[in-house]
């Protein structure tokens, strides 16, 4: 009984540290030349957002990136973070220190992975694209093609 608590503690440890430090991050580019989001508004970042979580059965949330302060290697213990609505929030959580009115243009995909851990432990990942711009109504339009 010892040894089976031993090996169970081991493996959630190698689980806890494998690959899944980062929890949630976003990472914000400014645009090298003047750049427009599909509605012609002027682009003032380029985001990209990653999050990523534990789970058991794939269903139950062990821990999970903390989304309103990324890449401070916070998380949540018993809370599912990994959805497209988290995910949203996490695009959103600097959007005032930017300067910047509101994300479009987003995209996201989902990972999730099971064999590692036989079938018991998954790891679940979350990326987000999208662009932060400024709602102003002074903008130069975007030039037709």
């Amino acid at each position: 009984m010892k040894k089976s608590w031993q090996t169970l503690l081991l493996t959630m440890a190698l689980l806890l540290f494998s690959g899944c430090i980062r929890t949630s991050t976003l990472e914000w580019i400014k645009p090298e030349q003047e750049t427009f989001s599909t509605s012609g508004k002027p682009v003032v970042y380029h985001l990209n957002a990653r999050n990523c979580g534990l789970y058991l059965f794939n269903v139950i949330p062990i821990w999970s990136g903390k989304v309103d302060m990324p890449n401070r290697k916070d998380y949540e213990l018993w809370e599912d973070m990994v959805n497209y609505w988290d995910m949203r929030r996490l695009l959103d959580c600097e959007l005032k220190r930017l300067g910047a009115d509101e994300v479009e243009d987003i995209s996201m995909k989902s990972y999730s992975s099971g064999a590692w851990g036989l079938w018991i432990f998954w790891k679940k990942s979350m990326t987000a694209t999208g662009v932060a711009v400024k709602n102003n109504t002074n903008a130069k339009k975007m030039p037709l093609k």
